[in-house]
């Protein structure tokens, strides 16, 4: 089953505009983490040039992008593949056939709704569509701040509504432009919201010109 998301620009407090995404749309281990590796990796640090080409220039949305090669051209190309069988092949034979099947550009490129066997049209989503999206990931292009939104529903009026469960930040511009506790440098900062309503700000990842790196135990 799949877990759809939202990738969007802050359009003003609790506001925001942006397209669908359908797979592994979670925060760990799926969308969100890989949109701040691919931000620190690929796209190098440059937040315009990222939000350009995942909304404006595919507007029509992703199947996904979690785990692909951005030095591919995307398309929907994926399902047109042959997907190996594991009828009548070893565990180790099955194994080498799957690492051969992942290694197709036709799977390894993001998974597009504008290109190769799809061609939507755009869709630009916002804090009021319904799309059954259970997670959005909004950034403050601006502030260079992520915020991490659920979709839940209201407990008595039944309504639906973006929680903002958490943020994230570079650490040398939240200090220079916040007035919070000393954060360490060139650190990717998460900014967690306990079920209490207190705020935390955790480092979860070193900054450097290789690109993000796990910060140290």
């Amino acid at each position: 089953m799949s877990t759809n998301g939202i990738i969007a620009r802050s359009t003003g407090e609790g506001t925001f505009e942006g397209v669908y995404h359908h797979w592994d749309s979670y925060p760990n281990q799926g969308l969100g983490q890989f949109l701040i590796r691919t931000l620190t990796g690929h796209f190098q640090n440059d937040l315009a040039r990222m939000l350009r080409f995942l909304i404006d220039e595919y507007p029509a949305g992703w199947s996904t992008i979690v785990n692909k090669d951005f030095t591919l051209k995307p398309g929907y190309t994926a399902e047109s593949l042959r997907h190996p069988s594991c009828s009548g092949m070893s565990d180790e034979d099955y194994h080498a056939a799957m690492e051969r099947f992942r290694a197709l550009p036709d799977y390894r490129r993001p998974q597009c709704y504008c290109h190769g066997k799809r061609h939507e049209e755009p869709q630009v989503l916002t804090e009021k569509s319904d799309v059954g999206a259970s997670w959005a990931y909004v950034f403050d292009e601006q502030e260079r701040i992520l915020h991490v939104c659920n979709r839940e529903q209201h407990r008595d009026t039944k309504a639906y509504f973006w929680n903002d469960t958490g943020s994230g930040g570079d650490s040398d511009f939240l200090r220079r432009s916040y007035n919070l506790p000393p954060l360490p440098p060139n650190t990717w900062i998460a900014t967690v919201v306990y079920a209490n309503g207190r705020r935390a700000n955790l480092p979860v990842a070193l900054r450097t010109p290789e690109g993000e790196r796990p910060i140290p135990a």
